[in-house]
């Protein structure tokens, strides 16, 4: 295989399970797959400073991209970057003009168009402790400045206004989930519409079955015509498994139309722990769902029918462990979702760190298929927790960011951010250096079931080629896999592979390249 000559395709696998040396020629090898490793950029601010938590919360759209730290200088900064070609450049470090230490700037972020708007739900306001406030911020293209400053028109002491921020169409809503005017910690939401130049404040929402320490507005997010809601750690009766709002606008108000829980769901499973709603569909994360391992978590996703949000699928990784927390962040944008599992460990690595990952799912029509997972190429540089990556993350078009806030790599828990692109199909290798005699598996996911897949070499040994080693199918669960034992002659060459398939009834793709060693 990979002979810089051409080969019939096919012609150097054996059986698998024949090759009993394959075990013991691999026993050295680190079996790491390489294609979880694919960061293009990875962020980070100087003078980093001991738990700045930079990367906290990532917020991307078009050329534009926020970065918090809610740490930086005690008080928390918004870092702005721009990107200029294929790279993304600092810009700006901001904050709201009257932040202060222990404010918790950027503690929750969003970009819509030429404006953002960043929390502080821990601003005082007078002897009112933790109050909180939130900050609108508009870009001229070159710089951030400060619009307006958000604040409750009933502001009380630690009621967290600002924990949660969503702003679309011509409405900022705030989520204050500490506000006890249903009961001790039931929490609420602040709606304010733009008039002219600035956000008038329009409504307070409330669940309509508001329960103690529900703490309704943990997360919030509205697209100018829908606002959704999330209670983590409320539920739609006795059993809190998290459950999320729905409110419409009836020409007069915003009213709530559907109350959306699990029906699988369990006791603190805290569905609703990160939304996203984007056009008809709302992604919903819980972080300790037990779908497939002891709180490995899941993803839901629901798609409105015109009358209200019906369940079109839930899903979690195949590679995930327990209590990883998959959906502890998510980013839905059209037919691709993001989510992250911040409690990852990697293979090989420290029990006691929390690496974190991140896996892309699409939807392929029919349903909702993995094709990613990502890891950072240096989560193993940490001191506990561990890094986290994937505590957050955004989407727009093929960027993703994706926030590691107790990354080391200026100093302990500074925190670090990375950039990744998508690609519809994932291509792994396993392991990335092989010795001759040695069992390659390369696995590609993410194609659509049925559909032919192809794996391409693109380089051999530092020469760009074009080659055709293996024609498949992708089996039910979008994968491909070719397994084959490396021959001696291919000793001390790298070859550079991609993935070719389906992953939609319609667009063809390429995968993310993998270097594989040939020792």
């Amino acid at each position: 295989m990979f002979f810089p000559t051409p080969i019939r395709p096919g012609s150097l696998l054996r059986p698998t399970g024949a090759v009993l040396l394959v075990a013991a020629a691999l026993s050295s090898v680190p079996l790491v797959a390489q294609a979880t490793s694919t960061s293009l950029e990875k962020f980070k601010h100087s003078p980093a400073v001991t738990f700045d938590s930079f990367g906290k919360a990532v917020a991307v759209e078009g050329d534009r991209a926020l970065i918090t730290a809610i740490g930086v200088d005690g008080k928390g900064a918004a870092f702005s970057y721009r990107r200029h070609g294929d790279a993304w450049d600092f810009s700006q470090k901001f904050r709201g003009a009257d932040t202060l230490a222990g404010d918790a700037f950027g503690f929750k972020a969003q970009i819509a168009g030429d404006y953002a708007v960043l929390s502080g739900h821990q601003k005082d306001k007078g002897a009112l402790f933790d109050a909180g406030a939130a900050y609108v911020f508009h870009d001229d293209g070159t710089t951030w400045t400060q619009v307006q400053k958000l604040e409750a028109p009933d502001p009380a002491a630690s009621d967290f206004f600002g924990w949660s921020v969503s702003m679309g169409g011509d409405l900022i809503v705030v989520g204050a989930i500490d506000d006890d005017d249903g009961g001790n910690l039931t929490g609420s939401a602040y709606v304010f519409r733009r008039s002219g130049p600035t956000w008038v404040f329009e409504q307070k929402l409330h669940a309509s079955d508001a329960g103690t320490e529900d703490e309704f507005g943990f997360d919030v997010d509205t697209d100018g015509q829908t606002i959704v809601i999330s209670t983590p750690m409320g539920g739609l009766g006795a059993v809190p498994t998290g459950s999320v709002y729905v409110f419409k606008h009836d020409g007069t108000s915003w009213v709530e139309v559907q109350h959306i829980g699990p029906a699988d769901g369990a006791a603190t499973d805290y569905f609703g722990w990160d939304i996203q709603l984007d056009g008809n569909r709302l992604a919903i994360g819980a972080p300790k769902r037990d779908l497939t391992k002891l709180d490995g978590g899941a993803v839901y996703l629901y798609r409105d029918n015109g009358t209200r949000f019906v369940l079109e699928d839930e899903f979690a990784p195949s590679k995930v462990s327990a209590s990883d927390v998959f959906g502890w962040s998510v980013a839905l944008q059209g037919d691709r979702l993001v989510s992250g599992a911040p409690s990852t460990t990697i293979e090989g690595g420290s029990p006691d760190l929390f690496d974190g990952a991140l896996y892309q799912f699409h939807f392929n029509g029919s349903r909702w298929v993995e094709a990613h997972q990502w890891l950072s190429a240096d989560v193993a540089v940490a001191a506990w927790p561990g890094p986290n990556l994937g505590q957050s993350c955004a989407l727009d078009g093929t960027t993703v960011f994706a926030g590691a806030p107790f990354h080391d790599g200026g100093a302990i828990n500074s925190g670090a951010a990375y950039r990744f692109e998508l690609t519809d199909l994932g291509l792994d290798a396993l392991p990335d250096s092989v010795p001759a005699g040695g069992q390659l598996t390369l696995t590609t996911d993410g194609g659509l079931a049925g559909a032919k897949a192809g794996l391409l070499v693109t380089a051999f040994g530092g020469t760009p080629i074009s080659y055709v080693i293996w024609i498949s199918a992708f089996d039910a669960q979008g994968k491909s896999t070719l397994e084959v034992t490396v021959p001696a002659v291919v000793s001390g060459f790298d070859a550079v592979i991609v993935a070719a398939g389906f992953w939609h009834a319609g667009p063809f793709t390429l995968s993310n390249p993998v270097t594989v060693s040939f020792q």
